[in-house]
């Protein structure tokens, strides 16, 4: 035991700055992509009416937990001040086209998501069909979803304050090594994957340092799969990409998550038909279009603005926050119906 408690207070103490490490770049989608972020939400309120229209023949959705919350109640914040932009929040809602359904829904962690898509093909838990079937669900009862994507939580992240950064060491959602690529202790929570809960990297070369099959690029392959399922039986879903929170975590975690970030829209910007909702990015601004951001070992990366913050009453983030969210929700939708953006 004293061995791990010495190994580990000197991973808690280890300092990379005398050595260069690669960052993602930006890779810039198409112009007329879906990328719902905080560019789009000044121009919520230029959908044409013909298009607030056919937004309200929609069900939206967004499974999560905690942080699932601010994507609905910002939409009934967004409505009390906006009546044209009417919403009702409820689960698996009849068709109509008086107003936008923000389905609710249950509780929906990375184990209903994505950590199946870890699995061998043949051994995968049950877990692996529980999108599937709702989407199914709801397209025979006569009330599909039209959109649905991943509410994350927290589960970029672990060890934010140095008491739960050493304990997390130990239950292994923190990794020990160090990723050669881009100097960073990896971090994160991965419930239902086969190597248990423990931290996460990009791709499959970060086993390496995680001992996880679980990684970025296992949430992006189980959301294709999604998508391709919805194309095989015709239903109209659209399945988006989305990005997690942008408060709480700083320093070393928070830079981390923000590889992920960055890695989620590299990934979808290489495919114009790929759809983008850009949660993190929509936070990290405030309503005067200026960014916040921290800098850790020299890099420096985007958080949550303290305006979008506030109380954290809201899933987490304040009114303004979720008001935000909810002005990229109508945006994003009426695209999806066929707006232009212009």
């Amino acid at each position: 035991m004293m061995k791990v408690f010495v190994y580990t207070i000197s991973c808690l103490f280890a300092f990379n700055s005398c050595k260069k490490y690669a960052t993602i770049p930006n890779v810039t989608p198409s112009e007329s992509q879906i990328i719902a972020n905080h560019i789009v939400v000044a121009d919520f309120d230029k959908i044409p009416p013909y298009y607030i229209a056919e937004v309200k023949k929609m069900m939206v959705y967004f499974p999560g937990e905690s942080h699932s919350v601010a994507y609905r109640t910002g939409m009934e914040l967004l409505e009390a001040s906006y009546p044209p932009y009417a919403c009702n929040v409820a689960t698996g809602e009849a068709y109509t086209d008086k107003y936008l359904r923000v389905n609710a829904g249950a509780s929906t962690g990375e184990d209903i998501w994505y950590t199946w898509n870890a699995y061998p093909l043949l051994s995968r838990p049950p877990a692996s069909s529980t999108i599937k079937d709702l989407i199914k669900e709801y397209h025979d009862q006569g009330h599909p979803i039209h959109v649905i994507g991943f509410a994350w939580c927290w589960d970029f992240f672990a060890g934010h304050t140095l008491i739960r950064l050493f304990l997390d060491l130990l239950r292994g959602r923190v990794s020990i090594k160090t990723d050669p690529v881009f100097g960073v202790h990896w971090r994160g929570v991965s419930e239902g994957g086969p190597d248990g809960n423990r931290a996460w990297g990009l791709d499959a070369k970060n086993y390496a340092e995680t001992g996880n099959r679980v990684n970025t690029d296992t949430y992006l392959n189980a959301t294709e799969d999604y998508i391709a399922y919805c194309k095989s039986n015709d239903y109209v879903t659209k399945v988006v990409f989305t990005t997690g929170p942008a408060e709480f975590f700083t320093g070393e975690a928070g830079y981390q998550g923000y590889l992920k970030h960055q890695y989620i829209r590299n990934y979808v910007a290489a495919d114009s038909s790929r759809i983008l909702f850009d949660y993190n990015d929509i936070l990290c601004y405030d309503n005067d279009g200026n960014i916040t951001t921290t800098t850790w070992e020299g890099h420096t990366y985007p958080i949550i603005s303290p305006s979008n913050l506030g109380d954290e009453s809201i899933g987490h983030i304040g009114q303004q926050g979720a008001i935000r969210l909810a002005k990229a929700q109508w945006w994003m939708l009426a695209r999806i119906a066929g707006w232009d953006g212009k």
